[in-house]
């Protein structure tokens, strides 16, 4: 069964025209979310985001992995600019979630946007499998930037074993307007 966590009565989400992110606003703030369905079996999407040589394709290269509560998530997220990320696991039900929390200190990220947290869901869908993707504690002005970004990153899924993630930087941009466009949000980076 899919989880999402608590949400709050005062929870409001926003789809997008023609793109599948929304916004949710709950009590403990902006969560950038993605509902995903993906053509393979929800072992092969797990292994895209718990195995290295899998989460290089979507994720970036993994330096290290300690796939357990408490354990380190450590990958480089854009090798020409030099952002890591730098998580603790905190849940991890084997084949089905994963959270994480959401650092990228070597990325000049604003203290408030340091510490987010990634939790990824799965659960079956016709056909495959469906993912949900939910970026909880966004702050509002970095909201466009991680919306096209996480889009750009789950469309590179599944992947497979040797792959290396694409950084299409116009299209990072194009859809980064979009999502601002869609939610009237600022276009600040980093």
């Amino acid at each position: 069964m899919l989880r999402e966590g608590p949400v709050s009565e005062s929870c409001v989400s926003r789809s997008t025209g023609g793109r599948d992110g929304f916004l949710s606003y709950d009590l403990l703030g902006l969560t950038v979310a993605f509902d995903r369905t993906y053509p393979v079996p929800m072992a092969d999407l797990w292994a895209c985001l718990t195995q290295p040589d899998r989460m290089a394709g979507w994720l970036g290269p993994v330096e290290e992995i300690d796939l357990r509560v408490g354990g380190r998530i450590v990958a480089c997220l854009h090798p020409q600019n030099g952002a890591w990320l730098h998580g603790e696991i905190l849940t991890l039900e084997e084949g089905r979630r994963l959270e994480f929390t959401w650092t990228v200190p070597a990325h000049g990220q604003t203290p408030e946007f340091s510490g987010t947290v990634l939790a990824l869901g799965l659960g079956p869908a016709p056909g495959g499998s469906r993912l949900l993707f939910r970026h909880r504690g966004v702050p509002q002005p970095r909201v466009p930037d991680l919306f096209a970004a996480s889009h750009l990153r789950l469309d590179q899924l599944p992947t497979m074993p040797g792959a290396r993630a694409v950084v299409d930087r116009q299209r990072f941009l194009a859809l980064r307007e979009l999502y601002a466009a869609d939610f009237s949000l600022g276009k600040e980076t980093a």
